[in-house]
């Protein structure tokens, strides 16, 4: 499990991904094998890939390409689902349910990657007192 962003930078992006989608399989309570099924589930699937699409790019500054290849999707669908969260608009029910599970992720992608400081910046302040 990753926990600080060194994790981030020493991990691969196989583990990043699996990452980003435990938390967002979480959020949408859907099994992690459902990403990969076509079984309907209500839009949840399709949203759940916009989200982990959208965590992935900004947030592990991966490209359209890594992403398509890491959740199995072709790198057309995931600018579909880039475009498409960056068009969602708060005032839309359906829009806004979907950016609050965006933003539960995101500050829990956030939050975690940032509670331990970095290694390196400690052993570059040397031991303490």
């Amino acid at each position: 499990m990753l926990n600080s962003l060194s994790d981030i930078n020493a991990h691969s992006t196989t583990e990043l991904r699996n990452f980003v989608v435990a938390l967002t399989c979480a959020e949408f309570q859907i099994k992690k094998s459902d990403l990969s099924s076509k079984r309907n589930l209500g839009g949840k699937r399709t949203d759940a890939l916009k989200v982990a699409a959208f965590i992935l790019v900004k947030h592990a500054n991966l490209s359209q390409k890594e992403v398509s290849l890491l959740l199995g999707k072709d790198k057309s669908a995931i600018s579909k689902y880039l475009q498409e969260v960056a068009q969602l608009n708060e005032r839309i029910t359906p829009d806004a349910a979907l950016l609050n599970k965006l933003h539960a992720v995101e500050h829990r992608f956030l939050t975690t990657i940032q509670t331990q400081p970095n290694d390196r910046d400690e052993e570059a302040q040397g031991p303490t007192a």
